[in-house]
């Protein structure tokens, strides 16, 4: 009996190698959807061209942004009236926190929005980002 279980090691050994080798892929793509929920900041929110503002997103309730340490969001952009003027990329800390100096607006009340990106292709996130306001003084 010692024998045959000796013969079988050697075998058993190289079996379960495999196994691990061929299931233990670390590019195994998940798939699906997580809402992230969240309110843009502006501060200042009152500036002059030349200023420096910075934008964040405040999480309404923290929605676990993460499967098996993996951050879901790798980039933030963020829009002022549908011009991208600032991006983040998500190292695994929060906030979403950009600066943008601003150049070439008018004085004027403009719209802050933001779009949030993935880096898994089968994975979406749906965005209840609120909007924010900055205003552009002379």
């Amino acid at each position: 009996m010692k024998t045959r279980m000796k013969n079988l090691l050697p075998t058993w050994l190289l079996a379960l190698s495999l196994v691990c080798a061929f299931s233990c892929d670390d590019d195994v793509e998940i798939s699906g959807e997580r809402t992230f929920n969240g309110l843009i900041t502006v501060s200042p929110s009152t500036a002059k061209n030349g200023d420096t503002v910075t934008f964040d997103i405040e999480q309404e309730r923290h929605t676990g942004m993460s499967i098996n340490d993996e951050k879901l969001i790798f980039t933030v952009s963020y829009f002022v009236d549908g011009k991208k003027v600032a991006e983040v990329s998500s190292d695994g800390l929060e906030p979403f926190e950009a600066t943008y100096v601003v150049t070439d607006f008018e004085p004027g009340t403009y719209k802050v929005t933001a779009h949030c990106e993935t880096n898994w292709e089968n994975y979406d996130i749906i965005e209840e980002i609120y909007s924010a306001r900055l205003t552009i003084e002379e």
